[in-house]
């Protein structure tokens, strides 16, 4: 499957996880809207993240409720997603 590179601002619906103990924790995307279209994440396939400086990026590749992969990334420093890639079928 070929993926297409946008890098397009979204706005992202996630929660947070705070760790048990200690600090640090977890972040979840839910959905997003890119395109005046509203995408449910269905499922969180994998995650990684990229230093930036003193930044993080945080990278998601999800799949859709429709079947659809896509990358979400979200910055640290700005408080910023992004959707980097999309899958294309």
């Amino acid at each position: 499957m070929d993926y297409e590179t946008v890098n397009d601002p979204v706005g992202v619906a996630a929660v947070f996880h705070p760790a048990a103990r200690g600090p640090g924790g977890t972040l979840h995307p839910l959905s997003f809207r890119w395109q005046q279209r509203a995408y449910r994440i269905d499922r969180v396939t994998y995650s990684w993240r990229v230093r930036e400086g003193a930044a993080w990026w945080y990278h998601f590749t999800v799949t859709t409720t429709n079947g659809n992969a896509y990358e979400l990334a979200f910055h640290t420093e700005s408080l910023c997603w992004r959707l980097t890639k999309v899958w294309v079928p």
